[in-house]
């Protein structure tokens, strides 16, 4: 079970950002949010980055690619985690990283087929905080 004591100053400012929408791009709340969690296991401390996975989760509980991210991260640290807490560390920043660069393609692809279909002046409309 993962302690309910509140999160330390930074941790805790990020994720009242993410769930009062100071953040306002899903891509932008993701990218923070794996770079805090692999800052926090950086830390040493293993219970703290399990409080942050699920307080930035419930901070945006209708972002799938939130939730997704982080179940990726938590998958890692599960995976690992018979190897000790440096082979936690080294499995979750690495599959940090492929998540923001497979999340960056995704974004530069999505721009580029914008790009092709999309003419000057043309209005679109969205239902999205995305990039």
């Amino acid at each position: 079970m993962v302690c309910a004591s509140p999160l330390p100053g930074e941790y805790a400012r990020l994720v009242e950002d993410i769930r009062r929408g100071r953040v306002r791009s899903s891509t932008e709340c993701v990218l923070r949010a794996l770079e805090a969690l692999v800052q926090a296991l950086e830390g040493g401390d293993a219970r703290l980055f399990a409080r942050l996975a699920v307080e930035v989760a419930r901070a945006r509980p209708t972002s799938a690619l939130m939730v997704n991210a982080v179940r990726s991260l938590l998958d890692a640290a599960v995976s690992a985690a018979g190897g000790g807490l440096e082979e936690v560390k080294l499995a979750v920043g690495r599959r940090a990283w492929e998540v923001r660069e497979t999340l960056l393609q995704h974004v530069e692809r999505a721009a580029g087929i914008a790009e092709r279909r999309l003419e000057s002046g043309d209005t679109v409309l969205t239902n999205t905080y995305s990039l």
